[in-house]
Formats: structure tokens, C-alpha cells, sequence
């Protein structure tokens, strides 16, 4: 049997930006597909699709001859003359080496193909401190017939994103730019707040989409009359332009309780009765007015009086882009139980908070309350968990089915009497107690929600690190990310090391945390990195036992 070869080929080594070829990786006289490392070529190129998998066999003079592919479409990262490199082939128990080749990259037809279609990304703007709102728009331009196949949307490292509008389709109008009509359709829009600061690469948009463009006749005939004009569909692979942001620290004057509020805000609290009676219920809402970074606004901690039951509050927070900036309110309520007679003084809150505007320190303060509270007829127990409507009840909602005195039946008369009576109340105390009794487990339930999930998730994780799989960095990223988001209620799913850093400063130790953000810089990082094929033996073990010593002190 003939010995197998491998070869590595293009179908062009000439293009400009934006422009997709093919690479192929063809094994001759072997009955094994060939498995090719691509990695290399990640460094350069961008893979726009594949790998696709083809077999041909055919029998000359009696003699079969088979020969297995695998094809990958690839656009270039940058112009000039770049170089695939030999990759490693495996074709069932031998190993191969391709041979480099060379592609060269053209500038000046770059400039002149873009113009038919492009991406543009537009800034508010290009500085900004930690924190402050930065909305970024990304936009279609072109004067040709297309249709767009995937849309990369970026991933922000070192922001906090939230998305402003996702196009479900392509809403074109017509515009201008030097004097040239083109269609234009906007695809995303996005609030970014920077977790960091320094200057911050913003990530490039990428979109794949199929161009149809004339194709030229080789000789003129008949048909050359442009109503006649022969089309091809071909590839395009287009990017935004490259956009760095300069995130400026804080000025002076920082305030030692300042939690990370970025914008214009105000403070209110009011209750539903300033009057009340001891033991009965009163709510309390603490609402936050305002434009910045509503979602990452902490509450402070409000000391209240030793004789005030207070239950844990519940958190509830309303956006609206308006004019492409975040606004909105955040309402924390809270059940307090005054368990004694006497005045109760709610002191004022007080939420430090950075107007980028007008760079200044400012403060949103709230008023205090002051609650009156008389002697109650009962006192009641409550545990944990119960709506204000619920502990109101409490008190009343238990009713006697007789309330004088009952004739007693000797028992030397009759005995069936008595305990078919026994039978009938216990029974009836039983249906008339259900309901509510099931009102509460449900009640219970839904209050505990959150809480169950945050104790799951460390059995979630464990099972996903269970296993062994090929690629541990994304085995871990995709076991930590969800973890934490789950263990630390995060209302967010754009998380990177950047911003856990951020978010968990003040959640978990110092030393943890920096162990955490190594790990998930290094899984970033991946097969890439310097040392990462040293570290990937042990990855899988360490973050399980850091993610022990974080699920038990946090």
C-alpha cells in the first residue's frame, strides 16, 4: 500500500483586508481523516468557518486512490505579508508536518473594496473616569446587495456593559459621506462603565456577510450590455476600526465611604404610617433616583434600633435608556417590627457619588423618619421570611368556633358522641388551617429562592469540574463564571477578571481573590500564554480547592 502524504494549500496567497480564502489540508493514500492543529494559525488569521470535512475515492486501471480534506475560510488580522505556519497533522497513529505559506496582505485595494461596505463604531466618548457611562454604537454601511451570515459581538474586558438595543433586523436608510449615498442600519448599542483604569483596547465587532459584486467578462459579446451583467456572490469578513478609551482615576477629595456611584442621583425614604402600635408592621422604602451606574450602586448600612425587628429587604431596580443613558431607580423595602412603645428615629442614609459632569464629589442624602409607636393588645412572633401583609395578619386571622362555656357529657351516658365530635373538630381544624399553612411554605419558598441557588452553586461547580475534558481553560471558564454569578446573586452575565475583581473586592479575601483572578486570566490567556501548558496539570485541582476555601468564608 502506498505510504500517506500530507499537503497544505491555499486557493489564493493575494487578497486584501476583508477578504476570505480558503486553507486546505489534504491527506493522500490513507483511510484516517487527518487531525490538524489550528491553533497557530489563530494568531494571525481569523477563522470565518470550518473545519469541512471532505472524502474522494476513485479507481484508476483497477486501483482505488483516496484522498481526505479538511477545509478552514480565513480573513486576515492584519495587511502585509503574513505567514501560515507548518502545522502538526495526525492521520491515525502517524504524525506529519505541513510546509509554511506565505500570503500577502495588499494595502492600497484595501481602502478602495472597503468603500462598498463597512462597519463603523461611534464613541460618545473617547475618556472617561471608573464608573462612567460611555455609549458605544456600531452601525452597517454599504452601496451593494448583501446579507450578513454571523455577527461577533464583542466582549468588553474591563468594562461592565449593559446592552441599549440588539437589532432583530436590518432597518436601512439612506446617508451620505462625501458626497457617496449609502444604506445604513444600526446593529447594537451599548452602555459601557469602565471597571478599571488606564487605557482600555475596546474590542473590535466583527461581521461575516456575502457580497454581490460583478463579475468581468474575459471578452466582449452580446451580453457585455450592462442589462446582461453577470454577478458572483463572494465572502466578506469586516471589522470596526480600532478605538482605545482612556479611563482617568478619581480626583482628590474621594470619599472613605464611597462604594463606586458614578453619575447624578437623589435619596428619598418614606414609610406607609408614621403611627403605629408595638408589635404591628411598617414598610419602609429607600429609593435611588438617577442617571450613572444604577445596577452597581450598593446601599450602606443603616443602624437601626435594637427594638426594631428588621427583615432583610428586598431589591428591585428599573432602567430606561433614555437618550442612550441609563436611568432609573433602585427601591430597597424593608418590614420593620417595633417590639416596644416609644419614638423610633430612622437616621438619614447617606450614598456618596462622583458627578463626572461637573467632577465633583457630591452626595445623596435622605431624610430622616421618625415612627411613633403605642401599646399594642397582642404581641406576636414572627419568623423570617413573611411579607408585610402576612405579619399584619398574623393577628387576626384566627377565628373561635365557640366561645362559652361547653357542657360536658359524662362518660357513663355515651362514648360514641364524644369522639365522633373529636373526630369532626380535629378534622375541621385541619382544612381550616391547610390553606394558610401551604400559603406560607410557598411564601417561604419563594423568599428562600435566591438563597437555595446561592447554596447550590458550589454542587454545580463541582459536577462540572468533575469530569476530564481536552481543553481545561474553558472547562474552568465556563464552571467559575456561572459560580459566581450564582453564589453572589450577580445580575450579570458579562463577567471577566476585570470585573470580578471589581464586583468582589469587599466579598471575599484578599488572597483568594487574587488567586481567582489569576486562574481566569490564565484561562483566558489558554494554550497561548507562556507557562500555560505547565499550569493546565494542576488548573482543574486548584480551582476546585479554592473554590472550597471561597464557597466556606464568603
Amino acid at each position: 500500500m502506498k505510504a500517506a502524504s500530507v499537503v497544505a494549500s491555499v486557493d489564493v496567497n493575494r487578497i486584501s483586508m476583508g477578504e476570505v480564502f480558503t486553507y486546505k489540508v489534504e491527506v493522500n493514500g490513507s483511510e484516517h481523516n487527518p487531525e490538524v492543529n489550528i491553533s497557530p494559525v489563530k494568531k494571525i488569521f481569523t477563522i470565518v468557518s470550518g473545519p469541512s470535512q471532505q472524502t474522494n475515492i476513485s479507481w484508476v486501471n483497477g486501483k482505488m486512490t483516496s484522498s481526505r480534506t479538511r477545509t478552514w475560510s480565513l480573513t486576515p488580522n492584519r495587511e502585509g505579508k503574513l505567514v501560515i505556519p507548518a502545522l502538526v497533522v495526525e492521520v491515525g497513529k502517524q504524525t506529519f508536518k505541513t510546509k509554511s505559506i506565505t500570503v500577502y496582505v495588499q494595502k492600497g485595494q484595501t481602502q478602495q473594496k472597503n468603500k462598498d461596505v463597512f462597519l463603523t463604531v461611534d464613541l460618545d466618548k473617547e475618556s472617561a473616569y471608573p464608573g462612567e457611562q460611555i455609549t458605544v454604537e456600531y452601525k452597517l454601511y454599504t452601496r451593494v446587495d448583501m446579507s450578513i451570515d454571523k455577527i461577533d459581538v464583542p466582549k468588553f474586558v474591563g468594562f461592565w456593559a449593559e446592552e441599549l438595543f440588539a437589532a432583530t433586523q436590518l432597518n436601512y436608510r439612506r446617508v451620505q459621506i462625501n458626497g457617496v449615498r449609502y444604506n445604513m442600519a444600526k446593529l447594537y448599542t451599548f452602555a459601557l462603565f469602565p471597571t478599571k483604569t488606564g487605557e482600555i483596547p475596546l474590542p473590535q465587532m466583527e461581521v461575516k456577510c456575502n457580497v454581490v459584486v460583478k463579475q468581468k467578462s474575459q471578452r466582449r459579446s452580446f451580453f457585455d450590455d450592462p442589462f446582461f451583467t453577470r454577478q458572483k456572490t463572494v465572502p466578506k469578513f469586516i471589522r470596526t476600526q480600532k478605538k482605545t478609551i482612556r479611563v482617568s482615576p478619581f480626583p482628590a477629595g474621594k470619599p472613605a465611604d464611597f462604594t463606586g456611584a458614578v453619575g447624578r442621583y437623589t435619596l428619598t425614604t418614606h414609610v406607609d404610617r408614621v403611627s403605629l402600635k408595638a408589635n404591628d408592621a411598617v414598610t419602609l422604602n429607600i429609593e435611588l433616583k438617577g442617571t450613572g451606574n444604577i445596577s452597581l450602586v450598593q446601599l450602606p448600612e443603616i443602624l437601626f434600633s435594637d427594638n426594631l425587628e428588621v427583615f432583610p429587604p428586598t431589591t428591585t431596580t428599573e432602567k430606561d435608556p433614555f437618550r442612550d443613558q441609563i436611568t432609573g431607580m433602585t427601591n430597597w423595602e424593608y418590614i420593620l417590627i417595633p417590639r416596644k412603645t416609644g419614638k423610633y428615629t430612622i437616621p438619614r442614609i447617606e450614598i456618596p457619588y462622583f458627578d463626572p459632569n461637573g467632577e465633583t464629589w457630591e452626595r445623596a442624602v435622605s431624610l430622616p423618619v421618625v415612627l411613633s409607636v403605642s401599646p399594642g393588645k397582642t404581641t406576636s412572633t414572627v419568623s423570617n421570611g413573611f411579607r408585610k401583609e402576612e405579619v399584619e395578619l398574623l393577628g387576626s386571622d384566627i377565628r373561635y368556633f365557640r366561645t362559652k362555656t361547653l357542657r360536658w357529657m359524662s362518660m357513663n351516658k355515651s362514648s360514641t358522641f364524644p369522639v365522633i365530635a373529636i373526630l369532626i373538630y380535629g378534622i375541621t381544624g385541619i382544612l381550616f388551617l391547610l390553606p394558610m399553612s401551604l400559603k406560607n411554605l410557598r411564601s417561604s419558598r419563594e423568599q428562600t429562592a435566591e438563597y437555595r441557588r446561592s447554596k447550590r452553586a458550589i454542587k454545580l461547580v463541582r459536577k462540572k469540574l468533575k469530569t476530564t475534558m481536552d481543553d481545561p481553560f474553558t472547562q474552568v471558564a465556563d464552571a467559575v463564571y456561572p459560580y459566581l454569578k450564582d453564589r453572589f446573586l450577580l445580575k450579570t452575565d458579562q463577567l471577566d477578571p476585570m470585573s470580578v475583581q471589581s464586583i468582589l473586592v469587599n466579598k471575599i479575601g484578599e488572597i483568594e481573590l487574587t488567586n481567582l483572578v489569576k486562574i481566569l486570566h490564565l484561562c483566558d490567556a489558554g494554550r497561548y500564554s507562556p507557562g500555560a501548558n505547565v499550569a493546565m496539570e494542576n488548573l482543574v485541582a486548584n480551582t476546585k480547592s479554592l473554590l472550597e476555601k471561597i464557597n466556606t468564608h464568603a
